[in-house]
């Protein structure tokens, strides 16, 4: 993290006049907002997994011919994220999307919550800082997938809560005086 803290070119500081603490600011908002954009596509994909195998039946099925159970998988229809398919979702088209929208909404904001949290229970700015950043760089990489179609904003996502949630989303990088006020 002291790289990211510490960041500063030269030519940036001389020619365009940005101080070192803005670098490595946007460095580090920059640096969160890639990562959570392929976490967030990467993730997505496994929690759908993760949920899916969690409501499957399993079943031994014993095997006549080598005398070995083998363990058949069938998918549970009446299980609640299998019905949840039929519902509509409240950001979503279904429920069953809303579930691993949620859940990654929660990690996100989690996370950087608690970092910032941290920051001002132990008065150590530089938490605060971090976790700002952090849930800056998510804010940005929800306003890219917005703006490119990606999972969640593509599909999936309702289309009427769009202007909402870029209002929402650029809020937070437009108020960096909060960290100011705390160093």
């Amino acid at each position: 993290m002291d790289f990211l803290a510490n960041f500063e070119l030269p030519f940036l500081t001389e020619k365009v006049g940005l101080s070192q603490l803005h670098q490595s600011m946007f460095l580090e908002a920059l640096t969160w907002a890639l990562l959570y954009t392929v976490a967030s596509q990467v993730g997505s994909i496994y929690l759908r997994r993760v949920y899916r195998s969690r409501f499957l039946s399993k079943e031994e099925v014993a095997d006549s011919e080598t005398n070995s159970k083998r363990v058949k998988i069938k998918r549970d229809d009446s299980s609640l994220y299998a019905r949840a398919k039929k519902h509509s979702g409240i950001m979503c088209q279904n429920a069953q999307d809303d579930c691993v929208l949620f859940t990654i909404i929660f990690i996100h904001h989690f996370i950087a919550g608690s970092l910032m949290a941290y920051g001002l229970w132990s008065r150590q700015p530089v938490y605060f800082r971090h976790g700002y950043l952090l849930e800056t760089g998510f804010e940005l990489s929800d306003m890219t997938a917005m703006i490119l179609k990606m999972y969640p904003y593509g599909v999936e996502f309702k289309r009427e809560l769009l202007i909402p949630f870029v209002c929402h989303h650029v809020s937070t990088p437009t108020y960096p005086s909060i960290y100011h006020s705390l160093t």
